[in-house]
């Protein structure tokens, strides 16, 4: 929201996804350090964190509201116009650009395809390795057939999955960052 210049935090420090080396982790683990203190010695430390970060830190689960208040256009545009779109909408105006190889807020690229996608589609819908099939689920509703490729592109069909896993990926983009301020955070809070 910083640099789209509107929306909630943006005066808050936000982790960077890309810190992911043996020093910048050892920079994060110090700032634990420096927070468990203050907590510890009763010292207010102004640093203004959103919620996405300080709920993970705490224990708590973050979610696309947590998501929004530092990403708007993110879930605005992607999460909720992916989602609510209708057929000829999704075809006019994602069906070519979305992929399940995705960049995160810092430029980190991620798939979206799990492993167990691909060993799925390698036994095909009915376990037996054969493409031949039931097209719909135990409940009636139309099985969605996982990618199999972070190349592959998102179908209208896959719309919901591709959402739930995107949303998933930026919550979860700076989870060696918290682990890092938690290892510090706990050197000097005891358990």
């Amino acid at each position: 929201n910083f640099h789209g210049k509107h929306g909630e935090n943006r005066d808050a420090y936000m982790l960077r996804a890309g810190a992911t080396s043996a020093q910048d982790l050892e920079l994060l683990e110090f700032v634990g350090r420096l927070m468990g203190a203050a907590l510890r010695t009763h010292t207010l430390m102004p640093l203004q964190l959103p919620s996405l970060v300080w709920k993970p830190l705490v224990g708590e689960e973050a979610d696309r509201a947590d998501l929004e208040a530092v990403q708007e256009d993110l879930v605005r545009s992607m999460l909720e116009g992916v989602e609510g779109a209708s057929r000829a909408t999704f075809e006019e105006s994602f069906a070519d650009i979305l992929s399940w190889n995705v960049l995160l807020a810092d430029g980190t690229s991620c798939s979206l395809v799990r492993p167990e996608d691909v060993a799925a589609a390698s036994e095909g819908p009915d376990g037996s390795g054969d493409d031949e099939g039931s097209e719909a689920g135990a409940d009636g509703d139309p099985v969605v057939q996982p990618p199999t490729s972070p190349d592959d592109p998102v179908t209208f069909e896959q719309r919901h999955l591709f959402v739930q896993r995107l949303e998933y990926a930026f919550l979860h983009q700076c989870d060696r960052q918290l682990a890092a301020l938690r290892r510090g955070i706990a050197q000097v809070v005891p358990a």
